[in-house]
């Protein structure tokens, strides 16, 4: 039971990306969820999309949080420094 009625209407919730600040936005969706808030309808960009896949798939923040650990998309050590580009697509091949 949610603690406000909002009149029947859906709830929305729109993530951003951003890479590892994207993954903010599992701590939005937690603190919403103990507010017994849970968005009907979840759209997202980037890491934000991934974070709305993990949650319309009902993964529980924490499960959110272990699949961006276990996911090396996001180390620090693939980031590109000396080369054109975001990412060291070399290092990925291992």
């Amino acid at each position: 039971m949610k603690i406000q009625d909002f009149n029947g209407k859906n709830i929305g919730q729109v993530l951003s990306g951003g890479g590892v600040r994207g993954m903010a936005h599992i701590g939005i969706l937690k603190a919403l969820n103990e507010h017994d808030i849970y968005p009907d309808i979840i759209s997202g960009v980037s890491a934000g999309a991934i974070v709305g896949a993990l949650y319309a798939k009902g993964k529980i923040p924490l499960g959110m949080l272990a699949f961006f650990k276990e996911t090396p998309l996001f180390k620090y050590n693939f980031f590109s420094f000396n080369k054109p580009g975001l990412f060291d697509t070399e290092k990925y091949l291992r």
